[in-house]
């Protein structure tokens, strides 16, 4: 044994050690004995040692190439390797030899949603749910592409939806069903999707904090408040519900409590051009000429692409608008 397979068998878990002598010792016995090679192979993966659980399932093909389950077991080893292009196409040879093994699509679908190959991935757990069209995984997996990959809310919803009649009490189905509704404008129904969620989850900050996006777009700033209080009681180290909380207290006429969220925001992550931004908004509500540049020039360095335009119609702004120096930063 060489000192670098020495050093990968001391990684191995002891009940894997033994079961790698004895699939060591039949190989002795019989080095092209493909079910050996096969079982030494899956018993690397499951000890996390991909590389060697690929060379020993690529062993075991050499001497059986027919055989979908080595094919398919190598899929998984190679998307462990993030290598999905090779996953991909392992997958493919394991479907070419049993066109209807559920296992292939499924995981198929993921290397390729992890390929950034997101309507491929989408056709792959569409043939996965032709075999198991109550899967909830697959239903639930299909559903994030539709939201997050490909921003088709709609289908995210429907498939969100069916999702939750097989596994009624998931919380990351109500809470996506949620993302998928207020993408499509229906706040209302967003904060029940969310209400939902935190039935499972009662204290989740991710949770808390976009149903207060959807009360601060529904224009109840005193609830979105309310909701973004207790996002950061429970999470006080994330910048996103502190932002949010001053837009609505901003909003809601309370300029110096918007002022003093922002700054817990930039004292988080001082990159946070959205605070920055907020900040210049309230104090050019105060008539601030010198504060409302100071602020805004900061967010348009952090994000130019974002704000100069917006700017230029922000009503906050009206008050310093015939300024000479905001107009210069505008056309700077």
């Amino acid at each position: 044994m060489s000192p670098y397979q020495a050093f990968h068998a001391l990684r191995i878990p002891s009940g894997h050690n033994d079961v790698m002598a004895s699939y060591n010792k039949n190989l002795e016995c019989r080095p092209d004995g493909y079910w050996a090679l096969y079982q030494r192979g899956n018993a690397l993966r499951q000890a996390g040692l991909y590389e060697d659980a690929l060379d020993s399932y690529e062993e075991a093909l050499a001497c059986r190439s027919d055989d979908y389950r080595a094919w398919h077991q190598r899929g998984n080893v190679l998307a462990e390797l993030r290598r999905y292009n090779d996953g991909i196409a392992s997958y493919d040879k394991a479907l070419a030899l049993k066109p209807a093994y559920y296992w292939s699509w499924y995981q198929r679908g993921h290397a390729l949603r992890n390929a950034g190959r997101y309507r491929d991935a989408v056709a792959s757990f569409n043939k996965a749910l032709e075999i198991r069209p109550d899967d909830y995984w697959a239903l639930y997996h299909r559903a994030s592409i539709f939201l997050y990959n490909l921003n088709r809310s709609e289908e995210a919803l429907a498939g969100y939806d069916q999702a939750l009649e097989l596994r009624p009490k998931d919380y990351w189905s109500w809470y996506r069903r949620g993302i998928a509704l207020f993408g499509l404008s229906r706040y209302q129904d967003a904060i029940a999707s969310y209400d939902k969620a935190l039935e499972f989850r009662p204290r989740d900050y991710w949770a808390i904090y976009r149903q207060g996006d959807a009360l601060l777009w529904l224009g109840r700033y005193e609830d979105a408040i309310a909701g973004y209080d207790r996002a950061v009681d429970i999470q006080p180290d994330y910048p996103d519900a502190w932002v949010y909380r001053g837009l609505a207290l901003q909003l809601s006429g309370r300029t110096r409590d918007a002022i003093a969220s922002y700054d817990q925001a930039l004292e988080l992550d001082s990159y946070v051009s959205d605070a920055w931004y907020g900040k210049a908004c309230c104090y050019a509500s105060q008539g601030d000429v010198r504060r409302t540049i100071e602020h805004l020039q900061k967010a348009f360095e952090l994000s130019p692409d974002e704000y100069r335009q917006p700017a230029t119609a922000e009503p906050a702004f009206d008050a310093i608008r015939a300024s000479e120096q905001f107009q210069a930063l505008l056309q700077d």
